[in-house]
């Protein structure tokens, strides 16, 4: 697997400076305190479920609280949700989805992502994820576009990605021209040393950055990301990369886990936003995911970039990637 670190700002600057200035201005619309309101109420919810213990890990799961608080979520800013229910080999999983849909290209959908689901009551991963969805939501809402932008909250990532493998199965003829998912997206460190990486790359000593890993189809994308990084309204670090598509080698294993993974597979343009999660957090996975842990600031700057990519690859029509 061969992958590619780019600068924040690289040579290639595939958006236009009004395209930027239109993606911009949508991003400044996140409100930090809202984000941590969010992470706080999914927290509480899923504090309310009587966890299942799964092996082979061993960890305290929780998901069905967190489902219906989202869906409550969306319902109070005035958004429909659909529930997608899949019952198979004993897992029940429901995945929450919000359509916002496009003026001019409205098949042509731009998909926004995260999982639900939990390890004991999951902070930053993955309750900051979802918080970035409800204000994604909120900030949609009030815009056009000429692409549909689906909001999916995927069950079961924890447990081998059950619900994203089941909707890109059952949603393989829908017209994904490209999908931002979210995993872990609110937790960093400002000291030397705090950062580690995947054995064989390399990452910045200092944990105050976010990752962006694209795959082949979405390095399009992935130069509109590092593009956009220095210009919202709270300039993020990011660290922009290209991986394999397929999970075929030893060395792939820690750029396919999370829900971005079946559709890369899928060939569908994917890129994917994480603060590294173990290799940063001594809380990953841990009881001591709170929200105390998180960070405000830099969960905010990436709610920005997140919307800010999002919103730049739903109002073009033109090919974003190369797809099967």
């Amino acid at each position: 697997m061969l992958v590619l670190f780019l600068a924040c700002v690289t040579p290639e600057a595939p958006l236009t400076d009004e395209a930027i200035g239109a993606a911009v201005d949508v991003a400044a619309g996140v409100d930090s305190d809202r984000l941590l309101t969010s992470i706080g109420i999914m927290v509480a919810a899923h504090a309310t479920e009587e966890p299942v213990i799964v092996e082979p890990w061993g960890l305290p799961h929780r998901h069905l609280a967190g489902t219906e608080r989202l869906v409550d979520l969306y319902a109070e800013l005035g958004l429909a949700a659909e529930v997608e229910e899949t019952d198979e080999d004993g897992w029940l999983a429901k995945n929450v989805i919000v359509e916002l849909p496009g003026t001019s290209a409205p098949d042509e959908v731009v998909l926004l992502t995260a999982h639900h689901d939990v390890w004991f009551t999951g902070a930053d991963d993955n309750s900051s994820g979802v918080a970035v969805l409800l204000e994604a939501a909120r900030l949609f809402s009030a815009t056009e576009h000429a692409r549909t932008i689906r909001i999916v909250s995927f069950d079961h990532e924890e447990v081998g990605l059950l619900g994203s493998l089941r909707y890109y199965r059952d949603h393989a003829d829908d017209d994904h021209v490209a999908v931002v998912n979210m995993d872990a997206v609110s937790f960093a460190l400002h000291d030397p040393g705090t950062q580690s990486a995947p054995t064989g790359f390399t990452l910045p000593d200092v944990a105050d950055f976010a990752v962006a890993l694209s795959n082949a189809p979405a390095e399009r994308p992935a130069r509109m990301a590092a593009q956009l990084a220095g210009e919202l309204p709270h300039p993020l670090k990011v660290q922009v990369a290209l991986g394999a598509d397929d999970n075929l080698y030893p060395g792939t294993g820690d750029f396919h886990r999370s829900d971005h993974s079946a559709a890369w597979t899928a060939g569908i343009p994917g890129v994917f936003f994480s603060d590294t999660t173990n290799f940063r957090s001594p809380y990953y996975h841990t009881e001591d995911d709170r929200i105390g842990t998180i960070d405000p600031a830099f969960g905010r700057s990436v709610a920005e970039e997140v919307i800010a990519l999002v919103y730049a690859l739903a109002s073009e029509t033109q090919p974003v990637g190369e797809q099967p």
